[in-house]
């Protein structure tokens, strides 16, 4: 279903409450619809290059009305950044989707601000059409085509068109390198945590291809093993039609077929997984969105890009040993059985 607007939403609609103190609309409708384990989601429609795309809403902050003379101008050679509007005393970076997107660029008269990863931007488009609220199983992961690399982490049909669901930390991060994952230490390894956690294999279920491979390859460096789904369906599956068991689950919240909050509460209540360590791992987890966590029974919570406190919260929750008994013995102590 959508929400009730008609026809093509004016960015007025959005900021009329916002100017006279209110909260805003994006924010009323976060209240609503974000509860633990609906397995719903806000999907808002917008067009880039006369196209229809998508974004996740539960990055969207609010829509305003772009005026082109309102940007100050920063050199840069991405051709994503167009510079930064001052927007409620902060200065917003301002980021051309047709541009990065290589499409043919229309009139710019729209602006979505978000936060994504702790950073705070605005997204440039033609227009926002409608917000849109559907189940998450209406949307479709890309499968086979997400090996081409493209920005898109799905599809949904809505009105007989097909719209591209954006990776939003994807793009944001090629224009805006602080909202990439954080450019992490290598994981502390030896010989005897390197024994105990090869012992280990995590699942991790994400539908960021970007955000994916970066906790794989973190992981497998940590010296874990790893399997990896695009979907929390795909890692249900996996976990209970197919009786696989992995020591640990690290799950993002927003993904097509099945989000990791409903994954994380129908695992908890079942007898045979409820053991199961989990740990939420989205750059939507901030403020109450810790409480959803301890909610729906999650054993950690962590807000992306903190890539470095992932492994040492692996390894708390697995009981991994850094030190062996020798180590940890003063020198010239005898080891004691």
């Amino acid at each position: 279903m959508s929400i009730a607007y008609s026809g093509r939403l004016r960015a007025a609609d959005w900021v009329h409450e916002t100017q006279s103190g209110g909260p805003s609309s994006v924010d009323n409708l976060h209240g609503i619809l974000l509860d633990v384990g609906t397995n719903e989601v806000e999907i808002a429609s917008l067009r880039l290059g006369g196209n229809p795309y998508g974004i996740n809403c539960a990055k969207l902050r609010e829509i305003i009305p772009l005026a082109m003379s309102d940007i100050t101008k920063i050199p840069s050679k991405n051709p994503g950044m167009m510079g930064i509007l001052m927007h409620r005393g902060d200065a917003v970076p301002m980021i051309d989707l047709s541009a990065l997107l290589h499409l043919d660029n229309q009139v710019n008269r729209v602006a979505m601000v978000i936060e994504v990863s702790m950073v705070r931007c605005g997204l440039v488009c033609e227009a926002v059409d409608r917000i849109h609220r559907l189940s998450w199983k209406d949307l479709h992961p890309l499968g086979a085509l997400s090996s081409f690399g493209a920005p898109v982490t799905g599809t949904v049909i809505i009105d007989d068109e097909m719209l591209p669901i954006l990776d939003i930390e994807s793009l944001v991060a090629q224009v805006l390198p602080a909202a990439s994952m954080d450019e992490a230490a290598p994981p502390v390894i030896n010989e005897h945590i390197e024994t105990q956690r090869s012992d280990h294999t995590i699942f991790v279920a994400d539908d960021s291809g970007l955000i994916r491979r970066t906790v794989e390859t973190y992981l497998l460096q940590a010296g874990y093993k790893t399997t990896t789904f695009s979907t929390g369906r795909e890692a249900w599956q996996a976990i209970v039609d197919e009786g696989k068991r992995p020591s640990l689950l690290i799950t993002d919240i927003e993904m097509p077929e099945m989000d990791g909050l409903t994954l994380c509460r129908r695992l908890k209540e079942r007898d045979d997984t409820k053991s199961l360590p989990i740990v939420l791992f989205s750059s939507l987890l901030a403020g109450n969105d810790d409480d959803r966590g301890d909610r729906v029974g999650a054993d950690g919570v962590f807000a992306k890009p903190q890539l470095n406190a992932l492994v040492p919260a692996v390894d708390e929750l697995l009981k991994i040993e850094l030190q062996s008994v020798e180590e940890e013995s003063e020198p010239g102590t005898a080891v004691t059985e």
